[in-house]
């Protein structure tokens, strides 16, 4: 600092020595001044910058963008495909591709030589598909906000529900949400405090309880799954529904039947381990690649329960129809553009580049272990 202001260096070849006012840290403003910062940003935001996406025709929310593993596994040729494909209205398709280049293996755990061979997520897997040969209901929610231990504080909750074979005008979404509500500090055990937005329990629990009875009384017509996809949902779940519908883990079931392992990775022997950067489960990437052309709105966009509970049935649905597919139809040919598609070429070997953020924030968390 000169005289208590703070100044940027800079040195270029050129001109030499630059040196420009710093902006005040944050750290050193009062709370008051950071929470105009805040609010004037967010002002900026909502009047300026998402009208002039929204005026030329962009998401209002980059997808992906919260998910460097994502954003890296967009680049590679498979998804680039069939995000294509979806835009060109070519659903089925995309999925067909999908499933043929996973070369995921039997569900039996008995015939695998890759992946997770748990039984009980063997029985977890046998029992959705099942239910989508035999069009049984399907209700997915998803719900938003910090997770504390064995409870789900979420400001957010939404979903969708519709039978498995329904197309998406059959499908009914819901959505409650506190997300307009400002942070506030919570003081737990330990002397920690968390930030976060008023949860539904406490501010809403009527509507809650309203939105469970719903989607209870949808559930009772009998052999139906509510499912979700990881986080913290199946803690929430547990604390405010009490149907007797079986709930599923989705992510961890669809890990399952792809040869995935239940964490996520790519084993070795899985026919994509060579290629392994260009596969994430996430719903930043797969609403990406598998939902491009699913409008969206200020209450209905990436990260907001409903959507993302839309692009969750859209992903799930669209996988186990593919499957189903392939085994009436194994030696069925995939043309795109006039021309058939190697499956086998499209599994060479490829790795997101180096400098990316997420294999940047891998190496700076392997220094810092």
């Amino acid at each position: 600092s000169i005289n208590g202001q703070l100044w940027n260096m800079s040195l270029y070849s050129r001109c030499g020595l630059l040196l420009e006012r710093a902006k005040e840290r944050r750290a050193d403003m009062t709370s008051e001044k950071r929470q105009g910062v805040r609010d004037a940003f967010n002002k900026y935001h909502h009047e300026v910058t998402k009208p002039k996406r929204a005026r030329e025709g962009k998401p209002l929310r980059n997808a992906g963008a919260g998910s460097p593993k994502a954003s890296a596994a967009m680049d590679w040729e498979v998804n680039k495909i069939c995000q294509e494909m979806c835009n060109e209205g070519d659903d089925d398709l995309a999925f067909d591709l999908y499933w043929g280049v996973a070369g995921a293996p039997s569900i039996d755990p008995k015939e695998r030589t890759f992946g997770c061979r748990d039984a009980l997520f063997a029985a977890m897997a046998l029992l959705l598909v099942t239910a989508y040969a035999l069009n049984l209901g399907l209700a997915i929610v998803d719900g938003e906000g910090p997770t504390i231990g064995d409870i789900a504080m979420f400001y957010e909750i939404g979903g969708c529900w519709g039978y498995f074979q329904d197309g998406m005008e059959s499908v009914v979404t819901d959505l409650l949400s506190s997300r307009y509500l400002p942070k506030t500090p919570h003081f737990f055990d330990g002397g920690r405090t968390y930030n976060f937005r008023t949860p539904l329990a406490d501010n809403r629990a009527g509507e809650l309880g309203g939105f469970f009875s719903q989607l209870g009384a949808w559930l009772a017509k009998g052999g139906s799954i509510l499912g979700f996809w990881g986080g913290g949902d199946g803690k929430f779940i547990d604390a405010h529904h009490h149907s007797n519908a079986t709930v599923l883990n989705l992510l961890l079931v669809m890990r399952f039947i792809l040869g995935l392992e239940l964490n996520g990775a790519v084993p070795v022997g899985h026919p994509l381990y060579l290629c392994r950067d260009g596969i994430s489960l996430s719903t930043d990437l797969i609403g990406r690649v598998f939902c491009p052309k699913l409008a969206q709105s200020e209450n209905f966009k990436p990260h907001f329960g409903d959507y993302d509970a839309v692009v969750t049935r859209i992903f799930v649905c669209g996988v186990l129809a593919a499957r189903q597919r392939a085994l009436k139809n194994p030696s069925r040919k995939l043309i795109w553009k006039g021309k058939e598609l190697d499956v086998v070429a499209l599994r060479a070997a490829w790795e997101s580049s180096k400098y990316s953020d997420y294999k940047t924030k891998r190496r700076n968390k392997r220094r810092r272990t």
